[in-house]
C-alpha cells in the first residue's frame, strides 16, 4: 500500500513542479479553514502514533513513523493552544498537556533538552528553548504551577549556559547559530510572563547578537546549520525573522522589526521574481545554492516565512508584505495533500517540494505541519 502512495506523490510532485511555469491559486475562504483542520488533525495523528509520549517528528516512507521529537513537540504545544481557542476545541488542550508531561520526564538534570533519541547529556540551547516556548504558554493559559516550574528549569539552564558575547555553543556542531534568534523569543516572553529581569536580559543580549550578525544585504552570518554545508536555508531564515518579529511585539524594539524586515523584504523580491517559488538554500550574495540536480523549496521555511509576511503586514500595513504572504502560502499548500486516502500523509506537508529535495527527502517533519498551521491561522488574521 505505501508502495502506491509513494507512486501517487511522485506523479502529483511532477504536475507541481510543471505547474511552477504559472502563478499558484491564491488560498482563501473555506479553503483556508479546511487546510487548517487537516494540518491539525494530521497533529493529533502525530501524537497518536507515539502513544501520546510527544509528538512523532514525522512520518517517512522510508521508516514509517519516527521517534518523539522533544524539541518540535515543545513548540508544537504553542500552535494546539492557539488551534484551541480559536476553534473551541478541547483535545488540543488535552494534547498539549500530554506532550508537557512527557516533556516533563525527559528534561535533563541541568534543565536542558537533548536531541532526538538521546536520553542524557548533552543538553541544546535550541532544542531547549522551543520546549521552553510550550511550557511558558501552557503555564500562562492554564494558570497550573506545574508547568510553570518546568519552564523555570529550562530557562535557568539557558541563562546559566549563555556566553559573554550573548550566543549559545551548547548547540548543533557547539557552535552559535543566527537562528538562536528564535530562542531569544521565548526567553523574552517567559521574563515578561514569569517577571525574571536575568531571562529578559539574556534574550535581549541574544537578539543583540543576532543583529551583529546581520550584513547589509540582509543575509546573516553563522545562519548554517554545520560548516559542512555553509548555506544558509529558509528554515534557518524564517526562524531568525520570526524571532525578531515576535520578540518586537513584546517590547516595540525597533531595530528588531527593522532588522527582520529588510531580510524578509530581500526575500519577497526573490519570491516575486520567481512567481511564488524560494529555493531552498542561498549563498551570501543571495543566489541560490544548487545542492541537488533540479532546484528544490523547503517548504518548512516558505511556511514560516508565510506567517512572518502576514505579521509584517499587520505591523506595516505594506501591501507587499500581504502579498509576498499570500504568494508564499499559495505554493506551499500545493504540497499538503488533503484527498489522499492514506491518513499518515493526508494533512501533512513535506520536507521539501518537490518531496524527493535535498531538505528530509521522502518525509513529512512534524515541524512543517505546525508551521503550515501557523500560518493558516496567521492568515486569517491578516
Amino acid at each position: 500500500m505505501s508502495r502506491f502512495y509513494l507512486f501517487r506523490h511522485i506523479v502529483r510532485d511532477g504536475r507541481l513542479r510543471w505547474s511552477r511555469r504559472s502563478l499558484p491559486p491564491p488560498v482563501s475562504g473555506p479553503e483556508v479553514k479546511e487546510r487548517q483542520h487537516a494540518a491539525f488533525d494530521w497533529i493529533l495523528r502525530s501524537i497518536d502514533a507515539v502513544h501520546g509520549q510527544g509528538s512523532s517528528k514525522g512520518y517517512s516512507y522510508v521508516r514509517g513513523w519516527l521517534p518523539a521529537y522533544p524539541e518540535t513537540s515543545g513548540y508544537i504545544i504553542s500552535s494546539l493552544l492557539r488551534y484551541g481557542e480559536t476553534f473551541a476545541a478541547p483535545q488540543a488542550m488535552e494534547k498539549a498537556k500530554g506532550i508537557a508531561r512527557w516533556l516533563g520526564g525527559v528534561i535533563n538534570a541541568d534543565g536542558g533538552i537533548s536531541a532526538i533519541g538521546a536520553t542524557a547529556s548533552p543538553s541544546l540551547a535550541f532544542d531547549t528553548g522551543m520546549v521552553l516556548q510550550g511550557l511558558t504558554d501552557l503555564a500562562q493559559t492554564t494558570g497550573e504551577p506545574c508547568w510553570a516550574g518546568l519552564a523555570h528549569r529550562c530557562a535557568d539552564f539557558l541563562v546559566a549556559r549563555q556566553q559573554d558575547d550573548g550566543s549559545w555553543s551548547q548547540d548543533y556542531s557547539s557552535i552559535p547559530h543566527a537562528y538562536h534568534a528564535r530562542i531569544a523569543w521565548p526567553l523574552l516572553r517567559y521574563g515578561i510572563v514569569f517577571d525574571r529581569p536575568r531571562a529578559r536580559s539574556a534574550a535581549e543580549a541574544s537578539l543583540s547578537w543576532v543583529l551583529k550578525q546581520q550584513r547589509e544585504n540582509g543575509t546573516f552570518a553563522q545562519a548554517f546549520f554545520s560548516p559542512r554545508l555553509p548555506y544558509v536555508n529558509t528554515h534557518s531564515l524564517g526562524y531568525i525573522v520570526e524571532g525578531l518579529l515576535e520578540s518586537y511585539l513584546l517590547t516595540r524594539t525597533e531595530e528588531w522589526r527593522a532588522a527582520a524586515e529588510r531580510t524578509a523584504d530581500r526575500l519577497a523580491g526573490i519570491l516575486f521574481r520567481n512567481r511564488g517559488f524560494l529555493p531552498g538554500f542561498f549563498r551570501e550574495d543571495w543566489q541560490e545554492k544548487r545542492l541537488f540536480p533540479v532546484s528544490f523549496a523547503c517548504l518548512t521555511g516558505m511556511a514560516q516565512l508565510s506567517r512572518c509576511w502576514f505579521l509584517l503586514y499587520r505591523m506595516t500595513g505594506d501591501a507587499r508584505h500581504l502579498e509576498a504572504g499570500n504568494l508564499s502560502l499559495s505554493h506551499v499548500v500545493r504540497y499538503q495533500d488533503i484527498e489522499t486516502g492514506q491518513p499518515a500523509v493526508r494533512g501533512a506537508l513535506p520536507g521539501s517540494g518537490p518531496f524527493f529535495g535535498r531538505y528530509l527527502p521522502l518525509q513529512f517533519p512534524n515541524w512543517a505541519a505546525k508551521f503550515l498551521l501557523d500560518a493558516l491561522m496567521e492568515k486569517s488574521r491578516a
